[in-house]
């Protein structure tokens, strides 16, 4: 018997001592455990995602705070108290993200107004949310963001 997975090559460990089952401790391998009395090898159907990895420092976590306030401000003070909400939607069904990522990802942010509102509206939000920081583009970070965002 092998004590590598047969997938991942990782060390396969057992269940419970004398049990002769072992099992695969990566979590994305598809590699479930094998029985070593039968010999048999059972497999996951599905493979388990990672967590997205967090790149931010701590230094960033307030920029995308901030950005995220911006977003929501300009959004609201359009007086459609539904956009927000469908923005948010939009976002997370077409792209799995949320309002709190754009400053990641601006270009979905305005690929989802161009779908929702006209371009009276979508002028007015962005204006707004350029308006709001301004005075941040001193930070890389937001500074892309409004360069993507208002190309």
């Amino acid at each position: 018997m092998t004590n590598d997975c047969p997938d991942c090559y990782k060390p396969l460990l057992e269940i419970d001592t004398g049990s002769g089952k072992f099992h695969c401790a990566n979590p994305i391998c598809k590699f479930q455990y094998l029985d070593a009395k039968t010999g048999q090898e059972y497999r996951k159907k599905f493979q388990i995602k990672r967590p997205q990895e967090v790149t931010y420092s701590l230094d960033e976590k307030p920029k995308k705070i901030l950005v995220n306030l911006a977003i929501e401000k300009a959004l609201l003070d359009t007086g459609n108290i539904s956009l927000f909400g469908n923005v948010n939607e939009m976002l997370f069904s077409d792209y799995n993200i949320s309002i709190s990522d754009c400053i990641r990802y601006p270009k979905y942010l305005k690929n989802t107004l161009d779908k929702l509102v006209d371009l009276k509206t979508r002028t007015q939000i962005i204006s707004s949310i350029e308006n709001i920081l301004g005075e941040f583009t001193y930070y890389t970070s937001v500074k892309e963001f409004l360069d993507m965002l208002g190309s």
